[in-house]
């Protein structure tokens, strides 16, 4: 898995304090940082969400930081990339999986605060995932929002039976999308 990383300016920016004042938490041990060959300092972006939530900063982007990370589950690349894009310009840290085997790994490894799974996928399908999500200790209070081209009743019932949160048909606009995000990540 790819962890973000970020240089200490924009680490800064995102903190909303000066780079001198980020520096100073990274020198006394507050902020963990990674040094690259070249001698410049990187931040994970995990660690600057706990640093913030730590030491009860205003952050700039709240969004990222109350809601962590939306995993976007599809076996279509234009729709994961479409979505993620969309997702991160309303400043949601948004991460992808291509299918239900990578979607299983990735969720134990990031912990999404919600999950926009398609149903119908090769291998492992979004029904095994809603489960196997629900099930998990660690991650039973994602919230997962189903996201089908295959809308039908019986596949509708069944999502919610497996522990979808919500359920929405694929075509619908960006903006239906986002306000159902923001209600689940609400609850």
């Amino acid at each position: 898995m790819k962890v973000e990383m970020l240089s200490l300016g924009k680490a800064a920016e995102i903190c909303a304090i000066t780079r001198g004042t980020l520096w100073s938490y990274v020198k006394s041990g507050d902020l963990k940082a990674s040094r690259t060959p070249g001698g410049h300092y990187r931040v994970a972006q995990k660690d600057i969400d706990e640093f913030i939530l730590q030491k009860g900063m205003k952050a700039k982007n709240v969004k990222q930081l109350s809601t962590g990370t939306i995993l976007i589950v599809d076996d279509e690349a234009s729709v994961r990339k479409t979505l993620k894009q969309k997702l991160v310009r309303e400043g949601f840290v948004a991460e992808t999986a291509p299918d239900g085997f990578n979607a299983g790994l990735k969720a134990r490894d990031i912990k999404p605060g919600l999950i926009i799974l398609d149903l119908m996928m090769n291998g492992i399908d979004g029904f095994e995932v809603c489960r196997a999500i629900k099930k998990n200790s660690t991650l039973k209070k994602t919230k997962i929002l189903i996201m089908t081209g295959f809308d039908t009743p019986e596949n509708r019932e069944r999502a919610i039976r497996e522990g979808a949160d919500g359920y929405l048909t694929k075509g619908v606009s960006f903006e239906e999308i986002l306000e159902r995000i923001n209600k689940l990540l609400a609850i």
